[in-house]
């Protein structure tokens, strides 16, 4: 016998006399295959007999448990790869498994085991994947496939729908082009219309400062001309004059008669200095454009670049507004004209509220407007919630809000505004306001709740700030600030909320709308909550719309 013969029989299993597969060695010292062991003892367990080692008879109390050999299980490995050498085995990679072996038991493949994901032989299923959910390879083999057959159609649908989305938006972005470049062509049109009806202006003003300069040269030459006759008929009276001196008495006292007397100086006109006129209309027109040009087109382009500007240009400060004891404010103030001339700033204060500063509006709480439950007291100036109705001097009126709101006296149709206010609790609600608001109690008539008033509600800890306009929430996840400064820039159609601490601004929320009518500042005040409006005494009470 050769010694691969003698090393073969030697690594054979006593049971099933081949080469060991999973080799599991006993307390003994012999060795057998991990199924045939078991079965071994599978069928001494039936026959209710001890368990015994099939070569040397030891007996056991227990059933054992064998430790996997694991040199000969190498060993073993070596030599059944030599021996599988010569069968012909699927080619690496292929899908058909149907003659594949079970590389643990050397059986046919015929079962697929869903909870290991792997193909088992029948002894695999009986013994280690009995507990699993296990189903024939075929079986599992055409249900996978139709699940890969419909993941085709799906992706078919996917991609006709994804090439759909790109013919689409490719339109779409075409359309967006074609659409920009209109829209900057329009607008080259309308600044190439302003730069026409500026220099058109310039001519118009130039032309006209012209013929003021030719009427007066005109007139200028024609008083020269008669200061030049004057001076050459007095040049020749006074020769006619020297001549008849030099006469006898008789001959210059008849002479003297025929002397003809000169006359009166021509009398200088009039000429007004040129092109007064045309210098007070370019001055009174040109800087507004400029500022609208400058400030007011920007600031409606970008509106974020003022938050950007607060923040960075934000300082320390202490408090600056204290209140005034100004009376009310009279309703015939808001036909009056806004006037030009900027407030006193006080010092230490961020550059942007500095800014607003000369902007600043002394508001009053209008009486007439105020829900029974709010008492107005400090000259107007402070409105409070009380749990009783509060007696008023002023009589009823339809002005008078039926919900927990009341509204200045002041409002606002054009230019730039700025107010502030202090806050006692956090259960408030400010903002701005149409005249035409409806006083009755519906909640669609509180401010924000509609398309004609925009606010912000200012609320405690536990509960999120947010922003309305047309009964849509924006929740602001901002700190509380006992003061508040608001912005109001009719022109360029915004409303800006800040919080104030220190002396500086943070933006709070900044909207951006078109007012079609007047807008007046409006508060609606909870329970025990206060609203105190900040003056400035130096800001001018009637600068009022």
């Amino acid at each position: 016998m050769s010694d691969a013969a003698s090393l073969r029989k030697n690594l054979q299993c006593s049971i099933c006399l081949d080469l060991y597969l999973d080799p599991l060695s006993l307390i003994c010292g012999h060795s057998y295959c991990q199924k045939c062991i078991h079965e071994h003892w599978d069928n001494e367990e039936l026959q209710q007999i001890p368990f015994t080692c099939p070569d040397c008879r030891s007996s056991f109390t227990a059933r054992p448990e064998p430790c996997k050999n694991v040199s000969l299980s190498m060993v073993v490995e070596v030599l059944r790869e030599q021996k599988q050498r010569s069968f012909s085995t699927p080619e690496e990679g292929s899908h058909n498994v149907s003659n594949a072996l079970c590389q643990r038991h050397n059986e046919e493949l015929i079962y697929y085991c869903r909870t290991e994901n792997r193909c088992t032989c029948g002894t695999c299923m009986l013994r280690s994947c009995r507990t699993h959910d296990v189903e024939r390879i075929k079986i599992q083999s055409k249900q996978e496939k139709v699940k890969l057959a419909n993941n085709l159609l799906a992706n078919d649908c996917q991609q006709k729908s994804i090439e759909e989305q790109i013919e689409e938006w490719t339109l779409k972005t075409q359309d967006s082009k074609e659409f920009h470049d209109k829209l900057i062509s329009g607008i080259c049109t309308k600044f190439c219309q302003v730069q026409k009806a500026l220099e058109a202006c310039q001519t118009l003003v130039i032309e006209s400062v012209k013929c003021e300069e030719q009427a007066a040269m005109e007139q200028a030459s024609d008083h020269l001309m008669l200061l030049q006759r004057h001076l050459g008929e007095l040049k020749k009276h006074r020769v006619e004059a020297e001549q008849l001196l030099q006469d006898t008495d008789t001959a210059f006292l008849q002479g003297l008669p025929l002397l003809v007397p000169v006359a009166c100086a021509p009398v200088s006109p009039n000429i007004r200095q040129c092109g007064t006129l045309q210098m007070d209309a370019v001055n009174r027109v040109l800087p507004e454009i400029t500022r609208l040009l400058q400030d007011e087109l920007p600031n409606a382009l970008h509106p974020e670049i003022l938050q950007e500007e607060n923040k960075e240009t934000s300082r320390t400060s202490s408090g600056f507004l204290t209140n005034s004891t100004s009376g009310a404010a009279e309703t015939s103030r808001t036909s009056r004209k806004l006037k030009a001339e900027p407030c006193r700033a006080p010092a230490n204060m961020s550059e942007c509220r500095v800014r607003f500063y000369k902007d600043y509006r002394n508001l009053t709480f209008d009486p007439e407007t105020a829900h029974k439950y709010i008492q107005l007291s400090h000259q107007d100036c402070r409105a409070s919630h009380r749990t009783r109705p509060q007696k008023n001097s002023v009589p009823e009126s339809s002005k008078r809000f039926q919900s927990w709101q009341v509204m200045c006296t002041e409002g606002f149709s054009e230019g730039s505004h700025y107010w502030e206010l202090e806050l006692s609790t956090f259960f408030v609600e400010l903002g701005v306001a149409y005249g035409s608001l409806k006083r009755t109690p519906e909640i669609e008539n509180l401010i924000g709740r509609n398309s004609y008033s925009w606010s912000l509600q200012v609320r405690s800890m536990m509960m999120h700030h947010s922003v309305w306009h047309n009964n849509k929430e924006s929740k602001l996840h901002a700190p509380q600030y006992k003061k508040i400064g608001v912005h109001l820039n009719c022109t360029a159609g915004s409303l800006t909320f800040y919080g104030i601490r220190e002396g500086s601004l943070e933006c709070l929320h900044s909207f951006s709308c078109l007012f079609s009518e007047k807008v007046y500042p409006v508060f609606w005040i909870g329970e025990d909550a206060s609203v105190t409006l900040q003056h400035n005494q130096d800001s001018p009470m009637d600068d009022v719309l």
